[in-house]
């Protein structure tokens, strides 16, 4: 029995010495209590700052912790925009996920949100969502151990679109028919911009009856502009921006103010599109608008000079964005594509002019067509033919063969303006 306490008693002198030498973890009271606070915070779309725009009540979200799993849960800030991204692109209104690099803030994850809606060239996001939603709430619940060092942080952004997904399949399925009915296989970046352009400007009128209903939020949506063929500037602007991007051509939306031909200055949405080395100011609302009361287009392809009553917000002026989209110092000057409009016959039908115009501005080409006539007794057929660009092109008129001169040569018969008549004996 003494030899049992003797050992007992070195066992606990041991364990003793190992504890103060710091070989075994001391578990503190303060490492088993775990304490979860929550922060809240909202955001509301800047884009629509001119409107009475203010977020739903989406009520206090419960987080039920268990359903945080390894796949939502980041440590990484590029993995946690990616995810941010794919449920903005699935319309959830719910995004949640686990955050367990560092304690979070509210501002740093609007951080984390504003880069999921960055520019990337995929045209279903970016600028296409950024100006399609009203805005979210974010909601933070930051776990710490009781002595305060973090452990995670569970957050969840609550955001209010302007589209469902039933809504945004739908844009899907027309955006590809309406590309499919332009014929843009072939076809340069310009023609293709001119197609796409010339149809928003042709099939979209602009949404008077809910300009004063800041409860239809549609009218702010490419779904309206496409589907309803109406909506408000930001509509056209994103429908352009979505179009031209499913072409490859990149392009951006612009926000700011516009004073109109009233004298009226209010906010108002354009776009920037690239061609060639540098972008271009359009503006698809002003010349939607022109184009339909029969007007040529004011607003198409022009550098900021002659951009005239357009005024950016400070976003798009920052060395930044004005290094990463550089606007032409001139306004576009594109290669005229001429096609046959017309022939001009002289009176005498010895002379013929093939006029060709440009099929994208007034432009006219006139070439001289050569003049070949082949004739009958009663008429005479003149042939006008001419090559332009590696293709052949002709014309012809057939007139009557008025050779009065010998009336018995028409056998009996005489010619007048309207027609032919019997000889009086």
């Amino acid at each position: 029995m003494k030899q049992l306490l003797d050992r007992l008693k070195v066992f606990s002198l041991v364990c003793a010495l190992i504890i103060s030498a710091g070989l075994l973890p001391v578990v503190r009271a303060e490492d088993t209590e775990v304490i979860t606070s929550v922060s809240t915070d909202s955001f509301e779309n800047p884009v629509y700052s001119d409107k009475v725009v203010h977020l739903k009540e989406f009520g206090t979200a419960e987080l039920n912790s268990t359903a945080i799993t390894e796949e939502i849960t980041f440590s990484d800030d590029s993995e946690v925009v990616s995810y941010i991204r794919n449920q903005l692109l699935e319309r959830n209104e719910e995004i949640v996920f686990r955050y367990t690099k560092e304690e979070i803030s509210a501002d740093a994850a609007k951080a984390l949100f504003a880069q999921a809606l960055e520019h990337t060239g995929n045209p279903k996001v970016g600028d296409y969502i950024g100006y399609q939603y009203n805005g979210y709430k974010v909601s933070i619940s930051t776990t710490r151990y009781g002595s305060g060092e973090f452990i995670y942080a569970d957050v969840t952004f609550t955001v209010e679109y302007y589209t469902d997904l039933v809504q945004e399949d739908s844009v899907d399925a027309s955006v590809n028919l309406v590309l499919s009915s332009l014929d843009l296989d072939g076809k340069s970046d310009y023609e293709k911009f001119v197609a796409i352009y010339d149809y928003i400007c042709t099939n979209v009128q602009y949404d008077y009856e809910h300009l004063d209903d800041e409860s239809y939020k549609l009218q702010f949506t490419a779904y309206a502009a496409l589907i309803n063929h109406t909506s408000v500037c930001q509509g056209y602007s994103v429908l352009l921006y979505r179009l031209l991007l499913e072409e490859g051509i990149d392009a951006r939306v612009i926000s700011g103010y516009a004073t109109n031909s009233n004298n009226e200055t209010g906010r108002h949405a354009w776009n920037i599109v690239k061609l060639g080395s540098y972008y271009y100011c359009v503006d698809a609302t002003w010349d939607a608008s022109r184009k339909q009361a029969g007007l040529d287009y004011s607003y198409f392809l022009l550098n900021e000079d002659s951009f005239t009553n357009h005024f950016k917000d400070s976003a798009f002026a920052t060395e930044e964005f004005v290094a990463s989209y550089p606007i032409s110092p001139v306004s576009y000057i594109h290669d005229h594509v001429y096609g046959l409009s017309e022939w001009i016959w002289s009176d005498d039908y010895a002379s013929c002019v093939a006029v060709f115009k440009c099929n994208y501005c007034d432009d006219e080409l006139e070439l001289n067509a050569e003049v070949s006539s082949v004739s009958t007794d009663t008429q005479i057929t003149y042939t006008a033919t001419v090559t332009y660009n590696g293709e052949n092109y002709a014309d012809e008129k057939t007139v009557a063969n008025l050779d009065y001169t010998n009336p018995e040569r028409y056998h009996g018969f005489w010619y007048e303006e309207d027609g032919w008549y019997v000889l009086d004996e």
